[in-house]
């Protein structure tokens, strides 16, 4: 058995006896090489800001340092707790089509094909991943999972992945308040700025009110889209029809990859119409 400690050569005679039989002996050779140990880059992965709808791709670099011992099969796949990027229940209606938000893209020439590819010393290939996202959430995260052995200690190795969804529009106010009206006499209203902050056209494909807003209701020129960086108004009409406060309403603004929402409140008093 030969159990380097070094990055040497070594030579050694190994000596036989017998009698009968003599004396024979035999010269024995090996190199110590370095443990396999590979090297990521990027690692971790971070996308940074992506539109709804729109993606971005990143090559992770495999490398095999000079040196080491050759690699076994490096087998890759998104870990289990990959997250899923929708639309959710609030923004769009409930049971739509769900996607991974990070995948990994079929190889190309010079990639690693997971499961078959090893690396000797000094060699490299390249993983492609994948982010899309498809709903605005501040922080989305998930993980590559990259085993080989030897090549990693432990045999898996997890490659973090980071990105942020950007909605491809924003409304100006968030929050609007009416404040105090009498019911069934007074009528106030409010205009909301949708701005489309990306640099493709987005349809205005939905504008609706959600939560309590019996006693809304809006008129807007957004038409059916909006080019680069334009602007439409949506003015929000209140005429209560019955007393009490309300403070759970919502103006949801749907785009072609976008999502946009400002909460309203308001109070209505008076003895018409009841609670």
């Amino acid at each position: 058995m030969f159990s380097p400690i070094q990055k040497l050569a070594a030579n050694a005679t190994l000596s036989v006896t017998a009698n009968p039989g003599g004396s024979p002996s035999i010269n024995v050779t090996g190199i110590g090489v370095d443990p396999t140990h590979l090297i990521y880059n990027p690692d971790p992965v971070r996308f940074g800001s992506v539109f709804d709808g729109d993606n971005a791709d990143a090559t992770i670099l495999v490398l095999n340092p000079a040196g080491a011992q050759t690699s076994g099969p490096i087998t890759f796949a998104m870990d289990g707790g990959n997250p899923s990027c929708h639309f959710n229940v609030t923004q769009h209606p409930p049971g739509g089509p769900q996607f991974p938000c990070f995948t990994v893209d079929d190889p190309v020439a010079g990639d690693c094909i997971s499961g078959t590819t090893s690396l000797a010393a000094g060699e490299t290939c390249n993983i492609h991943v994948h982010f899309a996202p498809l709903t605005t959430i501040d922080d989305l995260t998930g993980f590559l999972d990259v085993t080989a052995n030897p090549g990693n200690s432990p045999a898996t190795h997890q490659i973090a992945l980071s990105g942020t969804g950007l909605s491809t529009i924003t409304i100006d106010p968030t929050f609007f308040d009416f404040g105090q009206l009498e019911a069934f006499s007074d009528f106030a209203s409010e205009t909301f700025t949708v701005t489309n902050v990306s640099d493709e056209p987005q349809n205005v494909d939905n504008i609706e009110f959600f939560g309590s807003a019996d006693d809304l209701f809006e008129d807007d020129n957004c038409g059916s889209g909006l080019a680069p960086q334009g602007t439409c108004q949506v003015t929000v009409f209140y005429e209560p029809e019955s007393r009490g406060e309300f403070d759970d309403a919502f103006l949801d603004i749907f785009s072609t990859n976008g999502f946009a929402q400002a909460e309203i409140t308001g109070t209505s008093t008076g003895s018409g119409g009841g609670l």
